[in-house]
């Protein structure tokens, strides 16, 4: 008897998740795309789901579907194999967890029933999106409730009370500031080792899909353990750039657990990385039909405004170390001049310790619209009582003159508009306002680097420099950034002055 096109056509569908996801969105609006990059991930599922590898790590830049692979359609695609499987998603919070988890159980309600048998069967409350089940029909035509499913939890709400099969573990990072944050980076780490690694079942499998941020994130912390200790599980990490910075003909690579490592496995990855379906030469785009060229200029223009390190991190997916981890102390030219067209304003991030503690820093900082550059002029930096601090708020103005507008940053509250409202008063012969810090610190920090990283920030001789140079080597790991947050402070000022050429910030 012949087989039917159709029911060829649902027996390809239930091969890997990348059929699955052709199936499903075949006729939609947007319909699966295919990939190298995704083909590959999608071959390393295929090898774990077959017992040739339990820990996978894929590293790719945002928005090139390694999510919708992974977290939506790998764990509707195992269950429907695997219907006493227990999937576990994680991800950086509990929302964005439960997101991928009811995505998942929209794919296998839709099309389990037809391709696999099996349907999924819907916790009550809240648990319908974050902890489901799934039934299967058995031969008599009953549908018969099993024991897998799906637990969807964040780092910090936790996925206690349940084994995994397999654990998802999908951006555990939120952004720039929490990678770079030392407590987040503790957090993540005692949770994967005290939380996320103890839910494992015997042979469980890690699909582990991240956009690198910095040497130290989650992602670098395992594979440094892996490679630290043989007899950990070895991983199997496929990187892609955005961009070829050079020939690229092995991406994929094992790191790590050399006790553990099989033929099989170094085998499967000597063959992918010989086929040339997976090789790009330099220059080459990852994705050209989805991202070209311009695209691709324009992401790394306007989504990377922090300069060539978060460039190098987050779409080339090679975070940097660097001298300074987020100041570069090759970054700092200092000159001896300014020119006289510049526009000038001093930004102040106040404290008041007198003694110790937190210091005050008011730094001035220019712009010249002729050269197109900015020019860090003078540093006025302190540990004042809150009279103090007034007086030389007061007297740097004096002595700046005029033409040079003041700034302070004004903290949240009631408190921050009264204290903004006393130097209003107090310089009001001045061009003076108060401003909020908009975003998290490291962003603010790195729009700064991104001028210095294009050659248009100096630094002006003065006996402050290397107070100043010395602080923002050091972050964001530094006791101190009192600097650093005023001159980011002028920096945005300087940008926002309608005053001051649209052509400023140029990337």
């Amino acid at each position: 008897m012949d087989i039917s096109e159709e029911i060829l056509n649902h027996k390809s569908a239930t091969f890997s998740p990348a059929d699955l996801a052709a199936y499903y969105t075949a006729g939609h609006a947007e319909p699966w795309r295919h990939a190298s990059h995704l083909a590959l991930i999608n071959e390393a599922i295929l090898l774990a789901y077959n017992g040739g590898v339990q820990r996978v790590a894929a590293f790719l830049p945002p928005r090139y579907g390694k999510s919708h692979l992974i977290s939506k359609y790998t764990p509707a695609w195992w269950l429907g194999h695997r219907p006493d499987a227990k999937v576990v998603m994680t991800s950086f919070s509990h929302t964005r967890a439960t997101d991928w988890s009811k995505d998942a159980r929209d794919v296998l309600a839709t099309v389990g029933p037809k391709l696999f048998g099996v349907k999924t069967r819907l916790g009550t409350g809240k648990g319908k999106e974050d902890n489901w089940g799934v039934e299967k029909l058995d031969e008599s035509g009953e549908w018969i409730r099993r024991e897998g499913g799906m637990l969807a939890g964040g780092i910090k709400t936790g996925i206690s009370g349940v084994g995994a099969n397999l654990l998802i573990v999908d951006d555990p990072i939120a952004g720039w500031p929490e990678a770079y944050s030392e407590t987040v980076q503790k957090t993540n780490w005692d949770w994967w080792k005290g939380t996320a690694t103890n839910r494992l079942e015997p042979n469980g499998v890690v699909l582990y899909i991240q956009t690198r941020w910095c040497q130290l994130d989650l992602a670098g912390k395992i594979l440094d353990l892996a490679q630290e200790q043989p007899d950990q599980f070895p991983w199997i990490v496929i990187r892609f750039p955005e961009w070829a910075e050079v020939d690229e003909k092995t991406p994929v690579s094992i790191v790590g657990g050399e006790n553990n490592v099989t033929q099989e496995l170094i085998d499967w990855a000597a063959e992918k990385n010989a086929e040339k379906r997976f090789h790009r030469m330099k220059g080459d785009l990852l994705w050209p039909k989805r991202w070209n060229l311009r695209a691709v200029k324009e992401r790394k223009a306007k989504s990377c405004e922090g300069g060539e390190l978060m460039w190098q991190a987050i779409h080339q997916q090679d975070p940097q170390p660097g001298s300074g981890m987020v100041f570069n102390p090759e970054f700092f030219q200092i000159v001896s001049t300014v020119p006289v067209d510049a526009v000038r304003v001093r930004y102040w991030d106040l404290a008041a310790t007198k003694g110790g503690g937190d210091w005050m820093a008011g730094v001035a900082m220019s712009y010249s619209p002729e050269e197109q550059a900015f020019y860090i002029e003078d540093v006025i930096r302190g540990q004042w009582g809150s009279g103090e601090v007034e007086v030389n708020v007061e007297l740097a103005a004096k002595l700046d003159g005029y033409q040079v507008a003041v700034r302070i940053e004004e903290e949240g509250g009631a408190s921050g508009k009264l204290l903004t409202g006393i130097y209003s008063r107090m310089l009001s012969d001045y061009d003076f306002a108060g401003r909020r810090a908009k975003g998290p610190k490291i962003n603010r920090w790195r729009r700064m680097v991104g001028a210095m990283e294009r050659g248009n920030m100096y630094i002006v001789k003065g006996e402050w420099n290397q107070d100043f140079i010395r602080e923002l080597s050091l972050l964001p790991g530094g006791k101190h950034d009192d600097q650093a947050d005023a001159a980011a402070g002028a920096y945005a000022e300087l940008i926002e002055m309608d005053r001051l050429s649209p052509s400023a910030e140029l990337v």
